[in-house]
């Protein structure tokens, strides 16, 4: 694609980057060192939302003046955090999948866990490419 002519191998790194990081927080989340409970649950809530909000006003900068807080001395700070954030929303998905096995869930339950885990790697995926690409700038 476009990035990927650009910055040669930005499309691999940020591929090996979501596999990497995903793991890592299957592991954190399977040993224990990542609990989900109510507050972790409530906590992700607002940081999303705000980083939403975040998104659409900067969409709008963006779209209408032509400026981005991604091409900001602190951008790639902004895109660290939307990284950690996309990778501990993976610990949700986990969490909801988690439940879904022991609850005995019906069948019909199973392809909303598995597109909430989807989104969430796609999101992740997205957050790490935009973060590689801030620091192969030139």
């Amino acid at each position: 694609g476009l990035l990927e002519m650009q910055y040669p191998g930005i499309v691999q790194t940020a591929v090996v980057g979501t596999f990497a990081t995903a793991g890592t927080m299957f592991a954190a989340y399977r040993f224990g060192w990542v609990k989900v409970n109510q507050r972790f649950t409530r906590f992700m809530t607002f940081a999303i939302t705000g980083y939403l909000v975040f998104a659409l006003v900067n969409l709008g900068f963006a779209m209408f003046a032509g400026i981005s807080i991604y091409s900001s001395p602190f951008g790639w700070l902004i895109a660290l955090a939307g990284v950690g954030l996309a990778a501990f929303t993976l610990n949700l998905d986990f969490e909801v999948i988690s439940q879904g096995v022991s609850q005995r869930w019906p069948q019909e339950m199973e392809w909303r866990a598995a597109f909430g885990l989807t989104a969430s790697l796609i999101w992740l995926y997205v957050e790490i490419l935009r973060l590689v690409a801030i620091f192969n700038q030139d």
